[in-house]
């Protein structure tokens, strides 16, 4: 025990040591003017930096009553903690930086991390030399590295090194080293644990397209307590894109052949992983024309033991399918899709998914149908399932913008004494904005009633909201009411009544902000005990800014530009608009216009917001909108929020999320910071609503910050959000600023 702990505290000083005295280092005075006097000397030396961030100090009393194994919080009383957000960044020429952040939290909260005391969370210096003959970026600390989405994308804590030599050639080459180990602490730090090499090489041609080699080593040591084997393996993989014009057809082709050896954790047991082999595939063609068709095809499969570490794939997965879209007039789109999927490939009784489907969305709405047939090979699993969703909005009638929702979805279980369930759903809400004196803002009720249908267990649900949003100056509230009656009207089932209630009032200044949350929550059921569960909390954050004094830029003018980062990929077929260029203060027409060119037409809008229902990310099958927020005709923010179906398990949200974030990994390369905090766990919604569960992607780009999270919700609802904005806030104070569901 005492070996382990004398191997954490090494590996933490060993680290921490790194990352400062790097940054001590690109403060000394080497980089400085000739100074005369020591006090002019530090003074000179940190001048030169900009410096910014903000800390949350947060107060929270937990409470509950009643039946206590029902509680939302188990653990109750006064817990607090202090969150620090530090970033520091130092131009010594346009070509020539040095940047970093230091995230912390000094806590006394279960429900903010699972560790007490001093909690590192985020380390990073980066170094930029663009005026080199050899342009590089390194990073220390926490990095991002992404190389494709079958061999490498993780947060790692090590090194990564960004090379980009022959400058003078038509193409562009790249060169990632990347070193560190997969951790979720650095307060349970252990390089042996889980740790990676991996080396990329990108070679970019404006002709001929990107094609990229890779190499990924991972290994882990063994664990008796859990019974794991250590683990060694090595992914090679070759990848490419190109696109080409035939016959008046745009084509966008990628693909990748990769191979495993190796050990992995096993799919029968431990030593099932030992000593394997196999390989993955992937193919996609992507086209469009001058007309309004566009078209996809997409085939991968991944043996039962490619199984990469730190890829984003399913293994033992073979899958096929393919997409037909057509652009209707008035900004409307018709889809369709057909999709084979194969599990446990491979592997004994395989199981075959087949989806089939179309989708029509537009101003109007939305409307997507599909069914799913799963087969088994020995049979014990075989049902069909036919869902049709749909959403209508509603024009503006007395003030009032509605929304109507439904949903029909038929099971029918083919297997021996299978049983079949039917479940019907409909919902309607209402926006409207308020003004009175100086308050402004929005009002939204609904009503939501589902109704399964089952041999032995049919339930009725209703589900009444109130969202209430109200802006004065400096002053803000959000409020959010839900009740809901479960009945389950047969043979000794259990009818729940529950009301969830939340509050955040905030007073922002241009440095500070002040608020107050309150959540309630109560579960009633019959027969059985009440439990009733609280929350109150207070928070200031207070943010600090100090700019960099200017100093004369003695580097040549005509050095070379920085490096850029590998994965910034156009794919015009896949993604059909670039949200940063919708920049937040430009006039809302402008943006509007900027649109209309895309064929994306005919928003919803209110005082506050401009709704589109459109398709953004053509990979993604849920709903989408795109969302201006705008300010006296001015544009504030753009959103792009991904929906997510009442059947859809946290699982399948974060894959979502994975694969949301490696498309905008290939098109805007690695994140200028991210956010990975929380693991999943049966209170997922929960965790996020309490910014337990953190994910968060930044990007900086001209004319703004880009950001792809998962935001905070006081009703519990979870959805994925790309924005683009002039700042954010730290991601785990991120609340979706559209208010509406």
């Amino acid at each position: 025990m005492k070996q382990k702990t004398d191997n954490w505290i090494k590996a933490n000083c060993l680290i921490v040591t790194i990352i400062f005295v790097s940054f001590f280092f690109a403060a000394s005075p080497l980089c400085a003017e000739d100074i005369d006097t020591p006090g002019e000397l530090i003074k000179t030396s940190f001048d030169v930096w900009k410096i910014n961030g903000s800390n949350t100090l947060r107060v929270d009393y937990y409470g509950n009553s009643g039946d206590e194994t029902q509680a939302t919080y188990p653990l109750t009383g006064l817990r607090s903690y202090d969150e620090l957000n530090l970033n520091f960044s130092k131009s010594v020429s346009k070509y020539d930086t040095w940047c970093g952040e230091i995230t912390g939290v000094l806590n006394e909260s279960p429900y903010r991390s699972s560790y007490y005391g001093m909690v590192p969370e985020r380390l990073n210096l980066t170094k930029t030399k663009g005026d080199l003959l050899i342009p590089l970026r390194l990073e220390m600390g926490d990095v991002f590295s992404y190389f494709t989405y079958r061999t490498l994308q993780s947060s790692l804590k090590g090194l990564q090194l960004d090379l980009q030599p022959f400058q003078n050639t038509d193409s562009r080459h790249s060169f990632i080293i990347t070193s560190g180990a997969r951790q979720s602490s650095w307060r349970n730090f252990h390089l042996s644990d889980n740790y990676f090499n991996g080396i990329s090489y990108l070679l970019d041609n404006p002709k001929f397209g990107k094609f990229s080699l890779n190499a990924v080593q991972n290994s882990r040591q063994a664990d008796d307590q859990q019974g794991s084997f250590s683990r060694s393996q090595v992914i090679f993989s070759a990848a490419g894109n190109a696109t080409v014009k035939a016959v008046r057809q745009k084509l966008l082709l990628e693909g990748e052949l990769s191979r495993f050896s190796g050990d992995h954790d096993g799919w029968n047991g431990p030593e099932s992983g030992q000593k394997q082999n196999d390989k993955g595939l992937f193919f996609q063609g992507s086209g469009s024309s001058n007309w309004p068709l566009t078209y996809r095809f997409r085939h991968e499969s991944y043996g039962r033991d490619y199984r990469p570490a730190a890829a984003s794939i399913s293994p033992a997965t073979k899958n096929t399918e393919g997409h037909l879209g057509w652009r209707l007039p008035k900004g409307y789109q018709l889809r369709a899709r057909a999709q084979k999927t194969t599990g446990n490939y491979e592997m004994d009784n395989p199981t075959d998914t087949i989806v089939y489907g179309f989708n029509l969305n537009g101003p109007l709405g939305s409307l997507d149908a599909f069914g799913q047939d799963i087969t088994s090979e020995d049979k014990l699993t075989d049902r069909i399932t036919s869902t049709i969703n749909i959403n209508i909005n509603i024009p503006k009638i007395a003030g009032w913008a509605g929304q109507i929702g439904g949903q029909i979805q038929d099971l029918s279980d083919r297997t021996a004494g299978g049983v079949d369930v039917k479940t019907r759903q409909i919902s309607f809400s209402a926006d409207r904005s308020l003004h009175f004196g100086s308050v402004s803002g929005s009002v939204t009720p609904g009503i939501l009633y589902r109704k399964t249908d089952h041999p032995t267990a049919k339930t009725e649900e209703i589900l009444p909201t109130l969202i209430l949003g109200l802006k004065s100056g400096a002053h803000s509230l959000d409020y959010n009411l839900s009740w809901s009656e479960l009945r389950r009207p047969f043979d000794s089932g259990v009818n729940v009544a529950t009301v969830n209630q939340g509050f955040n009032y905030r007073f922002t200044t241009a440095r500070s902000v002040l608020g107050v949350e309150i959540l309630y929550g109560k579960r009633d059921p019959d027969p059985g005990q009440q439990t009733d569960s609280y929350k109150l909390g207070a928070y200031w954050t207070f943010n600090f800014d100090k700019p960099a004094k200017t100093v004369p830029d003695k580097k040549a003018v005509s050095a070379p530009p920085a490096p850029e980062e590998e994965g910034d990929m156009a794919a015009p077929a896949l993604v059909h608009l670039d949200i940063t260029s919708l920049k937040p203060g430009m006039k809302t027409e402008q943006a509007v216009e900027l649109l209309k060119a895309k064929g994306i037409v005919n928003p919803v809008r209110d005082d506050v917001y401009l709704t589109y229902e459109t398709r953004v990310l053509e990979e993604i099958e849920h709903r989408q909108r795109l969302v201006l927020i705008q300010d006296n005709q001015i544009l504030k923010k753009a959103v792009v929020i991904i929906d997510f179906g009442a059947m859809d398990r946290p699982e399948d949200m974060l894959q979502t999320y994975q694969l949301v974030q490696s498309i905008l990994l290939e098109k805007y390369g690695n994140p200028t910071s991210f956010t990975s905090r929380g693991e999943l766990s049966q209170n997922f919604f929960q965790d996020v609503r309490d910014g337990k569960f953190v994910r968060a992607n930044d990007w900086d780009s001209p004319g703004g910050k880009l950001r792809f999270c998962i935001p905070k919700r006081l009703d519990g609802l979870v959805r994925l959000s790309i924005e683009f904005a002039d700042s954010f806030p730290p991601p785990a104070d991120m609340w979706d600023d559209v208010t509406f569901r």
